[in-house]
């Protein structure tokens, strides 16, 4: 409220008689030990016997391998690694020896034995290509392989050229071309035609304006006038064309400045000025009014 008084809470112990006092929920300080201790139902009683038994790690399992101290358990046998020496024992007459005592020997070869029959060895030949070249097997053999063995090769053969001058009385000689040896501009003709000036000697006079030779007209040069625009209006083209330039030599609006003295106001009007009101004016007045609390300073 604006006079400073407050409003009570609707939570809790309520003063007036009038409003209900609601509950007040908290959290509680009892412990587990003091929860077991509350009864509630026998049923639940029941269910609460056993919350003291011992867990399943205080019970003390023994172990099944081994003696066992219960009689009706049967004590299963332990395994264990040997401590004896690997070569303490004596070797026993009855054993037989390894496959890798007996000494194998090799099939190919001679062989010792005389109830197995040697086999031949192959070996890589030690002759030459030339001995083997000598060595006569068959008729045919010699002339398939070594027929024109010692016979020149083509390279050996030379070739006369089928251009040109042909050695053999048989053969017909080919005309021989070659590149002239005579010289460019020998003849008179070509050596007149030389010496005449090129297309780009000529001196050609411009088609455009005066013109040297009479027999050809001087064109017109167009170029641009010299006139200024205040003597262009002053030509006379026609009564139409003068009608334009009516107005031109008046003085612009510009140039007329009417009398501030002559000018009339508007009936009630006592003329317009600067106002004279305070620039923080609106500013002050809201200020005036922001003195006032706002909606959220009153405590309802």
């Amino acid at each position: 409220m604006s006079d400073g008084t407050f409003v009570k809470s609707m939570l809790g112990q309520q003063v007036s008689s009038a409003r209900c006092s609601a509950p007040m929920y908290g959290f509680g300080s009892s412990t587990r030990d003091k929860q077991h201790k509350i009864f509630l139902s026998s049923d639940h009683a029941k269910l609460e016997v056993n919350h003291l038994s011992p867990g399943p790690a205080v019970y003390s399992m023994r172990s099944t391998v081994g003696t066992q101290v219960d009689s009706e358990i049967n004590s299963s046998p332990i395994w264990a690694f040997g401590t004896a020496g690997r070569f303490s024992g004596e070797v026993s007459k009855d054993k037989v020896p390894g496959p890798g005592t007996y000494e194998q020997r090799s099939a190919l070869g001679a062989q010792v034995d005389g109830q197995q029959p040697s086999q031949p060895i192959f070996g890589m030949g030690s002759s030459t290509r030339e001995k083997v070249a000598k060595v006569y097997i068959s008729e045919h053999h010699s002339t398939s392989s070594f027929g024109g063995v010692n016979s020149p090769g083509p390279a050996s053969y030379t070739l006369n050229p089928a251009v040109g001058k042909q050695a053999a009385s048989l053969k017909e000689n080919g005309p021989n071309w070659v590149f002239g040896s005579n010289k460019r501009f020998k003849n008179p003709d070509l050596e007149t035609a030389a010496k005449l000036p090129a297309p780009g000697a000529y001196n050609a006079i411009g088609g455009v304006g005066v013109q040297v030779s009479s027999s050809k007209r001087s064109a017109p040069l167009p170029g641009f006038g010299s006139s200024t625009r205040q003597h262009q209006s002053k030509l006379f083209l026609t009564p139409a064309h003068e009608k334009i330039n009516y107005g031109k030599a008046s003085p612009g609006p510009l140039t007329y400045l009417p009398p501030i003295t002559d000018m009339k106001r508007a009936p009630g009007d006592g003329g317009s000025t600067f106002g004279k009101c305070d620039r923080w004016y609106t500013r002050k007045i809201a200020a005036r009014f922001a003195d006032n609390p706002s909606p959220a300073a009153y405590n309802i």
